[in-house]
């Protein structure tokens, strides 16, 4: 072996011993932080393995706002930005929900590594487990619901039956939850806000860059209007405002969703062509439905096992549309799938909408006594005449809603409870985007637009063919965020194929 080779292996080797040295030194946790008010960040281990290319770190906040034992804590996951053009100021991301898990978990975790990737925003990216759900402590849950919502997919159940059912589990649920200990009152946009907060206080930066997503948008709106001062920008995608209650907008969500379908197939030429009257079909197929609901079996994709018989009746079908119209990738099956119930007959499409209604059923990621606690404690009441007011206004959906106001659970909810969400409209100068998918069933572009309208330092982008969570679906959508990020306070971004 010649002397130059020895030398290069030499160098190669302390090459190697260099860098993983300074991917030990990059990989140690950051210093325990308290904020102000109390509030700490408790950095350690990650509970799943971090590729040999990345930097994470992993922590939990002891948020201020505590219940009795001080036992709430939130999961933190810091994903570094270790590139020669990364920023120092993190995005902090706000899930949405109201109880929907942050999707940390072990065999969840690469999905971020590859989304964040994608997003290529050069800077730290942080995420935050909100209060109840996901791997947060303590968690009120409600698996009696659970198992609910799995078996009577398989059974056929009146509207009112079930609606009955649904209602009368929730309240023993939570009465038990109470009898145990748990104070829901801890549970609301407020705390989330504040917890937010908390970790922006906690964290060394002196600022950061806030991303909501559906409810998470609304969580973002408080914190900008109750502590901006440490916000640099802020990106809405699927716009939540405060003053957009649950039960009162639902027989509007519903009605419109059903009407997007409609214009979206109306427009598109081959779509027309080939179903020329999806109002009417649908009417056939609701009718068809009322009178013989269609059993579906639904198989797991990689091994075709069995998993359960969707049965679909007249309102679960409607629904299953509502959900359907959550995901650009779904929306092309649901005008096929109109069309095969209104011929009681079985096709791919029908399926896809079948599977994807049971997958929302029984999805253990999703925490139904969060998201009721958030919304009750929330919201304020409307009285019965109010709300068949407006049911009525929506005369193909009105029948789908006659047990709403009756079994509203949040009536059980303090009604004085003392940090109701404020309905003013959010305004503040931070600089703001906000994205939109036109085709949006739960949070519509009507609402995005609202919420530009109060924030003068505000971007509105509303994308065609795209519906919710425009920015996992749309790369037009992740190059106006880079942008955005890039100079938030500029008059003009870049972006494409938007409105």
């Amino acid at each position: 072996m010649s002397g130059v080779i020895r030398k290069l292996m030499f160098g190669s080797l302390i090459l190697i011993v260099s860098l993983f040295l300074l991917r030990l030194y990059l990989l140690a946790p950051p210093q325990d932080s308290t904020a102000d008010n109390g509030a700490q960040i408790e950095w350690g281990d990650c509970w799943f393995d971090i590729p040999i290319t990345q930097i994470i770190h992993c922590g939990r906040l002891k948020p201020s706002l505590q219940n009795a034992n001080n036992t709430i804590s939130l999961p933190i996951v810091a994903i570094r930005n270790i590139s020669l053009s990364h920023n120092k100021d993190p995005v902090i991301f706000v899930n949405g929900g109201p109880g929907s898990s942050a999707y940390i978990r072990e065999d969840e975790i690469q999905g971020w590594l590859v989304n964040v990737e994608e997003l290529a925003w050069q800077r730290d990216f942080i995420i935050l487990e909100l209060r109840g759900t996901g791997l947060s402590e303590p968690k009120p849950q409600c698996p009696e619901l659970m198992r609910y919502y799995s078996e009577s997919i398989e059974k056929f159940e009146t509207l009112k039956d079930e609606v009955e059912a649904e209602a009368k589990i929730f309240l023993e649920c939570k009465h038990r939850l109470e009898s145990e200990g748990v104070d829901l009152s801890l549970y609301s946009t407020h705390h989330n806000a504040q917890d937010v907060i908390d970790l922006v206080n906690a964290l060394p930066d002196d600022k950061v860059n806030l991303y909501g997503v559906s409810y998470g948008t609304r969580a973002s709106l408080e914190i900008m209007r109750q502590q901006p001062e440490k916000v640099r920008s802020v990106i809405l995608d699927s716009a939540y405002p405060s003053d957009k209650h649950s039960l009162p907008t639902w027989p509007w969500l519903l009605s419109n969703a059903i009407q997007l379908i409609e214009n979206q197939c109306k427009t598109a030429t081959t779509c027309h062509s080939k179903y020329p009257d999806v109002r009417n079909q649908l009417r056939e197929a609701l009718k068809r439905l009322r009178q013989q609901p269609i059993g579906i079996k639904i198989y797991e994709p990689d091994t075709d096992k069995e998993l359960s018989t969707v049965v679909l009746s007249e309102h679960r079908f409607i629904i299953s549309l509502f959900l359907a119209s959550y995901d650009k990738w779904l929306y092309e099956h649901i005008v096929p799938a109109i069309y095969a119930a209104a011929e009681g007959k079985e096709d791919y499409s029908l399926y896809a909408i079948a599977e994807n209604f049971y997958y929302f059923n029984v999805d253990d990621t999703f925490n139904d006594m969060v998201y009721a606690a958030v919304n009750c404690n929330d919201e304020t009441g409307i009285s019965e005449y109010e709300y068949r007011q407006l049911r009525e206004q929506h005369p193909l959906t009105s029948r789908y809603h006659r047990y709403d106001w009756e079994m509203d659970i949040c009536r059980d909810f303090d009604q004085d409870f003392p940090f109701k969400l404020d309905a003013r409209p959010v305004t503040s100068t931070i600089p703001t985007l906000i994205i939109a998918g036109e085709l949006d069933p739960v949070t519509p572009w009507e609402w995005a637009k609202e919420v530009h309208e109060h924030l003068p330092n505000s971007h509105y982008l509303k994308y065609q063919d795209n519906a919710h969570s425009v920015l996992d679906a749309e790369y037009c959508a992740v190059y106006a965020s880079r942008s955005f990020l890039g100079n938030p306070a500029a008059k003009t971004i870049d972006h494409c194929g938007s409105q």
